[in-house]
């Protein structure tokens, strides 16, 4: 009755300006609770997700995850994906006055 780890999954549409860009199945956010880690279920629940996403006709898949999160990017490596794109965020100081 404990909830142990969740898959939350998205569709994004096929970009209409862009015939060839496909119906994306993305993986939105993979929750593992801390005190149940180490057991392979983010793998586990990366894999139900996009299985639910395929069962659903979605063949391509795609997900984010931060570049210092080298534990998540060694299992999505591991179960297949691979680096597509870099989004970057640039922060700085505002001097207003």
């Amino acid at each position: 009755g404990e909830l142990i780890g969740s898959c939350w999954t998205r569709v994004h549409p096929a970009a209409e300006e862009e015939p060839d860009d496909p119906e994306l199945g993305e993986i939105f956010v993979i929750g593992v609770d801390p005190d149940h880690s180490g057991r392979s279920l983010g793998a586990a629940l990366t894999l139900d997700g996009l299985e639910w996403l395929h069962a659903h006709g979605l063949s391509t898949g795609m997900l984010y995850v931060d570049e210092d999160n080298a534990p998540a990017r060694r299992l999505y490596a591991r179960l297949g994906f691979t680096h597509h794109h870099v989004d970057r965020v640039y922060s700085g100081t505002i001097r207003v006055g």
